[in-house]
């Protein structure tokens, strides 16, 4: 089978940083391993993340086919220059500054300007005719000095009334409005080079971020629908920056697309068929490739020899990673370079700081359980970049020294932290499908405890694990749970070792046959 991938990623999106882009990497991984033609479908500016990504997982890059826009829009190039900076004297706002002098209609044509010669020249007129702007609105602000004629004549005078009324956009970033248009504009030129392309039997789209790729017509297109969860929590997403544009671009995708994958039946249900009426017979539902992080730290004993021990080498690797981990963090936390990581007790939460991750009741029940139970045990954090409540919440709390945040971490370091911790905690809210936070814990032999929802429950039920679910909303659940796992961490190690078995076969050759069965299944309907 000939098997398209799309990735319309921006340049920001470091992949095997990603928990989903080395999902994909495993679906990759196993589509070739499978025998099918593999192309990537990607922007310019994220080839280096694919490749860097396809050799973490040992992809050969010879056995891809790739498509990629030529090149990069001049307006990227000097986005990453100035960015890369760093300098007191270039920041961002040295960008807003600029940009917020130039005029806003024409200002829209730049992202799609493809030579840099041109781009820079367009500028430089652009900027020239900014001046007379600046202008108008600087004699708008000496009005002031000159009583209510002044202001009545700019309220009168139209065309002073429309420059000011147009270009006065303080409040307008217009450096982002810039970025998200140079963004579309770049995937959707790749959605044209993909119709210009030979035919491919299906192009998979693992994300719902691109509502243009419900344009792609050389290919049967199934998009994957991991989940929507502003669709749940509506308001913990109304203060991140600019969500409004990505939550509306998968709505879009939701809305035009035709054939879908998720990871549980519970998104299939609640959110494709019952919010956006999509047909039963368009929705499959396909569980995750099982995760495994044994290879990154093994030394040579498997998941079996591991029951209940933790004094083995791989174990002791791990310890050692963390301890390179923590030099490397000395400069956020002074006090670490003096940890020996062998001595430190941890439970671990690997996530990044959004709504539905319900990190601040984690830390509640944590905080409680340091202050008035006074375990020993330190929290753990993977967030790179910790929200204002939870920054406000470790200080007012003296949690500084206790809740320890590791911040782009490499998957080795990843599969370290998991098993050197005494027990894995996932408090989320809302998930695509099953957490991939369980096997990855337990397949370096430390146990979980799990929120109890629906995408959860799922799987835990059937298999008798009840007793390792909390209700998420209750902090004072969570830190109940906890405080049990602590005390009984073998014995929720051994109950979920069965279950784990089961999950360990999910293997990306496996998952990837259900996928290429999936695609067939659409391709059939499709008629092609």
């Amino acid at each position: 089978m000939n098997i398209g991938i799309f990735l319309g990623y921006g340049p920001q999106v470091i992949l095997n940083k990603e928990g989903l882009g080395r999902y994909i990497a495993g679906l990759i991984k196993g589509f070739i391993a499978n025998g099918n033609q593999v192309t990537i479908a990607c922007p310019n500016w994220l080839m280096d993340s694919v490749k860097c990504l396809c050799d973490d997982f040992g992809i050969q890059l010879n056995k891809i086919k790739f498509i990629t826009t030529d090149g990069n829009p001049a307006l990227w190039d000097v986005y990453s220059f100035l960015y890369k900076k760093k300098t007191k004297n270039l920041k961002l706002s040295s960008i807003k500054h600029f940009c917020m002098k130039i005029a806003h209609k024409k200002m829209m044509k730049l992202p799609r300007i493809r030579n840099k010669i041109l781009f820079f020249m367009c500028t430089s007129i652009y900027a020239v005719n900014s001046f007379f702007i600046v202008f108008f609105i600087c004699l708008l602000l000496l009005s002031k000095l000159f009583g209510n004629r002044a202001k009545i004549y700019f309220k009168n005078n139209k065309i002073a009334h429309y420059i000011v009324k147009y270009f006065c956009i303080r409040h307008i970033d217009l450096p982002l409005i810039l970025f998200e248009k140079m963004y579309e504009n770049e995937v959707e030129v790749l959605v044209s080079k993909i119709n210009s392309e030979e035919m491919r039997d299906v192009w998979f789209v693992p994300a719902l971020f691109w509502p243009q790729v419900c344009k792609i017509t050389n290919g049967t297109v199934v998009i994957n629908a991991p989940d929507l969860v502003s669709e749940k929590f509506p308001l913990g997403f109304a203060g991140v920056y600019n969500a409004d544009n990505a939550i509306e671009s998968c709505r879009k995708t939701l809305q035009h697309g035709k054939y879908f994958i998720t990871y549980c039946d519970y998104i299939k249900q609640k959110l494709l068929k019952d919010k956006f009426s999509k047909l039963d017979e368009y929705v499959l539902s396909i569980s995750h490739i099982n995760n495994s992080m044994l290879n990154y730290i093994n030394i040579g004993q498997g998941v079996n020899q591991q029951t209940g021990v933790k004094e083995n080498l791989n174990n002791k690797f791990s310890h050692i990673l963390l301890n390179i981990a923590m030099a490397k963090s000395s400069m956020s936390y002074g006090y670490l370079y003096r940890m020996n990581m062998v001595s430190v007790k941890y439970i671990f939460y690997a996530s990044q700081c959004r709504p539905s991750k319900n990190i601040m009741n984690l830390l509640r029940a944590y905080e409680f359980l340091l202050h008035n139970k006074f375990i020993r045990h330190k929290l753990f954090l993977t967030v790179s970049r910790p929200s204002k409540e939870m920054k406000q919440y470790i200080t007012e709390h003296n949690l500084e020294n206790d809740v320890i945040c590791f911040a782009g971490v490499s998957a080795q370091t990843l599969a370290a932290l998991y098993c050197c911790a005494d027990l894995v905690v996932n408090p989320t809210l809302y998930e695509g499908g099953f957490p991939f936070t369980f096997g990855e814990g337990m397949s370096v032999g430390t146990p979980s405890i799990m929120s109890d929802i629906p995408q959860v429950r799922e799987v835990l039920a059937p298999a008798g694990l009840e007793n390792m679910m909390f209700n998420p909303y209750s902090w004072k659940a969570i830190a109940e749970k906890i405080e049990w796992g602590l005390s009984n961490a073998d014995l929720l190690y051994e109950q979920q070792l069965k279950l784990y078995k089961m999950m360990e076969k999910r293997t990306s050759d496996k998952v990837a046959e259900e996928y290429e069965e999936a695609f067939r299944y659409f391709i059939s309907i499709d008629g092609r």
